[in-house]
């Protein structure tokens, strides 16, 4: 549309607003408003969909563990747990959706003569897509997983306990 014919079609509202009387002139205005208003309601109140969460949790090995003074790893058949090692999450379907690293592993002596102590290793897996279901691996060897709900992990607040070896 041309300048020209803007400026006439402006001119053709404006003569129909002035042949308009007050009141409906008024209810014209109000009606405007109530859409505006309507379009700004579901523009700002539809809900967004929430971020994706942080799961956040820890290891703890409890045999074939190497340690010096506070730090270990593990040793043997877990020698695959250390700090660094991967925490693979995947969906129901088994599609890997994120993946963290374990932090540094504290150990902790036995209190039984002869006990292994244990060897904790914290983790955090940054936004993981929502999935109805979780697994949890970590390190390269196949162990299996952990398979949590995402229910039960709301419940636990994003939080993931698992344990490997005997107590």
């Amino acid at each position: 549309m041309r300048i020209d014919e803007r400026a006439a079609a402006l001119r053709r509202i404006l003569e129909v607003w002035r042949r308009l009387r007050e009141a409906e002139r008024r209810a014209c205005a109000a009606g405007l408003l109530l859409v505006g208003v309507v379009a700004l309601t579901l523009t700002t109140c539809t809900p967004a969909t929430p971020a994706p969460p942080d799961i956040s949790g820890a290891i703890v090995l409890h045999r074939f563990i190497n340690h010096w003074g506070d730090e270990c790893s593990g040793d043997l058949q877990y020698n695959d747990i250390e700090a660094g090692a991967d925490v693979i999450v995947r969906d129901g379907a088994g599609d890997i959706i994120a993946v963290g690293d374990l932090g540094a592993g504290e150990f902790t002596p036995g209190e039984v003569l002869h006990s292994w102590g244990e060897c904790r290793f914290p983790f955090t897996v940054e936004a993981v897509p929502h999935s109805p279901v979780y697994q949890f691996a970590v390190g390269w060897r196949d162990r299996g997983a952990l398979v949590v709900s995402r229910d039960e992990l709301e419940r636990q607040g994003w939080w993931v306990g698992m344990s490997l070896g005997n107590r």
